[in-house]
């Protein structure tokens, strides 16, 4: 990429990379590095683009703001349904865990579009404004693709994460810490993580209690990587502020878990 990289995913088999910057995403080969195709999308946000599990195709939003589809196979783009008010809000994308749904979201507006991947036919659309949640930038599948997760009311008093299914019913709200963002699940789904106004926080998804926190940071979280066999989360970071006296603690105590990291597999930034 030429930018700054914005969002990094590999794909399940690990043969191939996806990567977003501020105007484009990109595909490479894992083991060779040869690139395969570089797709320009809406700007600014990583949360316009994403790739399908087994990278076969590309969802993103388009310099005109409509949702597409690039499939690497065929090299064919499809535009998804004209359904969306592309002229005023904000248009985010992302797929499933399981590469069956694609679920594309108008921030302002508060529509959810759930579609099938295969097909890339409409299967639902929810207005989330109708059940008093607006739909922020942020959203993601629950890993067992069944759900769709997002941080809404995300002000400085306090922010939640609502859990809804492909419906639109909801199921689950939690409530997390002022300024909420970068909502990250571990595979099983157990927990998640949020980035607040102060700290790291993972939360213990069915109990909605707090495991842990993890330091002030007054710059930006780069990077949260999930032991794929046991729930422990390390976090790569361009600043972190905590009393000193805390340091040598948190080191002790979190050594085993950082050691766990494949840094030789993995990039920092």
């Amino acid at each position: 990429p030429s930018g700054s990289i914005q969002y990094l995913k590999y794909s399940l088999d690990g043969k191939h990379i996806f990567a977003t910057d501020d105007d484009a995403a990109y595909m490479y080969e894992t083991e060779s590095g040869v690139f395969l195709k570089k797709i320009k999308k809406q700007s600014k946000s990583h949360r316009n683009a994403d790739c399908y599990p087994d990278a076969s195709a590309i969802a993103y939003i388009d310099k005109s703001n409509q949702p597409c589809v690039y499939n690497m196979n065929t090299s064919k783009t499809t535009i998804l349904s004209s359904a969306i008010d592309t002229e005023y809000y904000n248009v985010y994308i992302t797929v499933s865990p399981d590469g069956n749904y694609i679920a594309v979201g108008e921030e302002d507006s508060g529509k959810l579009h759930i579609y099938n991947a295969k097909t890339l036919k409409k299967n639902y659309l929810i207005d989330l404004k109708d059940k008093g949640v607006s739909l922020p930038s942020e959203f993601t599948f629950t890993p067992d693709s069944k759900k769709i997760a997002m941080i809404a009311s995300g002000n400085d008093t306090q922010s939640r994460v609502v859990v809804i299914d492909l419906q639109g019913n909801i199921l689950n709200s939690i409530e997390t810490g002022a300024y909420s963002s970068n909502l990250t699940f571990s595979p099983n789904g157990n927990y998640f993580a949020v980035e607040t106004k102060d700290s790291i926080v993972i939360y213990d998804f069915t109990y909605k209690t707090i495991i842990d926190s993890y330091g002030k940071p007054f710059e930006t979280f780069e990077h949260k990587q999930w032991d794929k066999k046991k729930e422990y989360i390390a976090i790569i970071v361009s600043g972190m502020q905590m009393p000193i006296d805390e340091i040598e603690g948190v080191y002790n105590r979190y050594k085993e878990e950082s050691d766990r990291v494949n840094k030789n597999a993995d990039q920092f930034y």
